[in-house]
């Protein structure tokens, strides 16, 4: 990949769809079970030229599908991104138009850009439970570990939702860290997760170098395979790093994007 990991980058301000750089899904799913969702993009610093000149900048959001077989490289999708700096074009929604086009071609299925025109926060965390750590003397391990997840039995259906702050992973090219917060929902039959090894788990991530993506995918996985769950749903909210963040959402039963970031209705799918 000939934009990544370089000490000093160019940085292009004409439109250049070379710039993009993809990941295969595929080699880091074997085993994996079938699990649906999107990976959201925001673009907080989207600029470009209208025909006269004048500047234009916006919010916009990128929806693509899990199913796609492609990852974008978020280095690679911010050189992009800048690459319409200096570009004009005779509306924005034509700017808007060739980024989806773009995106859709390097992910080998359908993208959606839209511009966000309000920006709400997320109600994501407002009906689940902070992960609280204990300080009961016992060392937390910062090196990936799935057997820290812990069950307990119990005799009925039942759901838990948790979300934590302590999520940290590093890019796997570049070794930057990647902070931001993981939000848990599952509905089981017989088993619950125990809130502090699923914490212990979350932080066990703190030196483990992955992108966002299939880290989500990771957790998601690690939590099928200890609790067999009827419904399994793993939000991984990163916070942004160059005008971009990324919030990879994965679910046991199929979403729609226009709900991304709406828990309630997430979890009544």
């Amino acid at each position: 990949m000939k934009h990544l990991g370089n000490l000093k980058t160019e940085y292009v301000d004409q439109y250049d769809k070379s710039l993009l750089e993809r990941i295969e899904r595929a080699p880091r799913r074997e085993g994996y079970i079938q699990m649906y969702g999107y990976d959201v993009w925001t673009a907080f610093e989207f600029s470009f030229l209208l025909s006269s000149g004048l500047p234009v900048t916006k919010v916009i959001r990128i929806f693509t599908n899990a199913e796609n077989p492609y990852i974008f490289e978020s280095k690679s999708l911010k050189l992009y991104l800048n690459s319409f700096n200096n570009t004009k074009f005779k509306i924005e929604q034509e700017a808007l138009h060739q980024v989806q086009t773009d995106l859709s071609e390097v992910a080998g299925g359908r993208v959606r850009v839209v511009e966000v025109q309000e920006f709400p926060e997320p109600k994501l965390y407002s009906k689940s439970l902070t992960l609280q750590g204990t300080d009961d003397g016992e060392e937390y391990s910062y090196d990936y570990n799935n057997l820290l997840l812990k069950t307990v039995e119990h005799r009925y259906q039942n759901s838990q939702t948790f979300h934590t702050d302590l999520l940290r992973s590093n890019c796997e090219i570049t070794n930057q860290p990647d902070f931001g917060r993981c939000f848990v929902s599952i509905i089981t039959k017989d088993k619950l997760i125990d809130p502090q090894s699923l914490l212990r788990y979350i932080v066990s991530y703190r030196n483990h170098q992955e992108f966002h993506e299939p880290t989500c995918e990771r957790i998601f996985q690690d939590l099928y395979n200890v609790l067999e769950p009827i419904q399994l749903m793993v939000i991984c909210q990163y916070t942004r790093r160059g005008g971009i963040d990324i919030n990879p959402i994965r679910s046991l039963k199929p979403i729609g994007e226009e709900i991304c970031f709406d828990l309630p209705k997430l979890i009544q799918q």
